[in-house]
């Protein structure tokens, strides 16, 4: 409401037009009107000298007025519209949630706290997003302010990534998009990592303010693989993608810290273990490359914690523009410089015409 009367000029150079006149003003009211010399004005009864002395100089008053018109609708006045909202905060930022919902990231084996319940790795993934972009009170008391003016997207991934939801303000719909995801129950599906970072990328080629950002939420485990046309792209190669659109990666290992294996254990654990590793390098090397931070999460509170540190991160103002509707006075002006301009005109050639012209 404050800004409701708060004028701007468009180009309010013009305004030093405005001595200019006020200076044409003050020499023509100074000046003689000239008239018809007559012997005697006693001849004339019925010509009234005040009231017609008084009526001659309102075309020149109107004049004046077209012309000040005229120079202040150069400068347009303008003010903006009190019900109009801007577009974008000044640190409004396109982020796109890349999720991992392979089957891996539906094993029951995440602590909702240290010593506490387990929870899928989906679930605390859910759970915290939720928290991130509603706001509320975090792991330490500290709160989360909430990402209301970001545009937000969702990709899911296991063999081949899913668009969820395109980039949007509406964070209620694209949470309850959320709540439908499930991880894959296929034994065949694998995690393609490097075909989701890249359609992240699609998404995030068509925001509109300059931060981007590509949020990577997963265990690393980049198996998928297929021979043909359809080859996936490594998780380097999407980073790499990534890098050259000048998008940082900020990947968040959820697969909790890799344990390694008690001596004499079978080959399955010092897979898995090896697998976790590989896991974590492939994160840390897609954040390195894309000048983003690796954050690795082995509970709830971890995640939580490393989602604040993400948002703390994300949330320097950057210059972006601001879109606001405004409403101008120059139309209203060039209207009442005419309306003057007739008028003056009109009295000129009747009630006030001057006789010799």
């Amino acid at each position: 409401m404050g800004n409701a009367f708060v004028w701007e000029f468009t180009t309010p150079w013009a305004l030093v037009g405005l001595p200019l006149i006020a200076g044409w003003a003050w020499w023509c009211h100074r000046r003689s009107v000239r008239a018809l010399p007559f012997s005697d004005l006693r001849l004339i009864p019925q010509f009234s000298v005040g009231n017609h002395s008084r009526i001659i100089r309102i075309p020149g008053w109107l004049e004046i007025g077209m012309l000040v018109a005229m120079v202040v609708a150069i400068a347009e006045p303008r003010r903006p519209d009190p019900d109009s909202r801007e577009r974008l905060p000044s640190d409004a930022i396109a982020m796109v949630i890349v999720l991992d919902t392979s089957g891996s990231m539906g094993a029951v084996d995440f602590p909702e706290r240290p010593g506490g319940p387990l929870i899928s790795r989906l679930d605390a993934a859910r759970r915290t997003l939720r928290l991130v972009l509603l706001g509320g009170p975090g792991p330490n008391g500290e709160p989360f302010p909430g990402r209301m003016g970001d545009q937000i997207g969702l990709v899911t991934f296991s063999s081949w990534p899913d668009p969820v939801c395109p980039l949007t303000l509406a964070h209620s719909v694209l949470l309850r998009m959320l709540d439908d995801v499930r991880p894959s129950t296929l034994l065949t599906d694998g995690s393609n990592v490097g075909d989701a970072i890249v359609q992240g990328l699609l998404l995030l080629e068509r925001a509109t303010p300059q931060r981007k950002l590509l949020l990577l939420l997963s265990d690393g485990e980049h198996n998928f693989e297929r021979d043909g046309d359809a080859k996936p792209k490594k998780p380097r190669q999407a980073a790499q993608l990534a890098a050259a659109m000048g998008v940082p990666i900020l990947a968040i290992d959820i697969g909790g810290e890799p344990i390694p294996p008690r001596p004499g254990s079978d080959e399955s654990a010092q897979a898995a273990y090896q697998q976790r590793l590989d896991g974590r390098a492939t994160l840390t090397r897609i954040a390195e490359l894309t000048q983003g931070q690796m954050l690795p999460a082995s509970n709830a509170l971890q995640l939580q914690d490393a989602f604040q540190q993400v948002d703390r991160l994300e949330r320097t103002p950057v210059p972006s523009y601001r879109y606001r509707e405004t409403w101008s006075a120059r139309p209203l002006l060039i209207g009442i410089a005419l309306i003057l301009g007739i008028g003056a005109w009109l009295l000129r050639w009747t009630i006030a015409r001057v006789i010799p012209s």
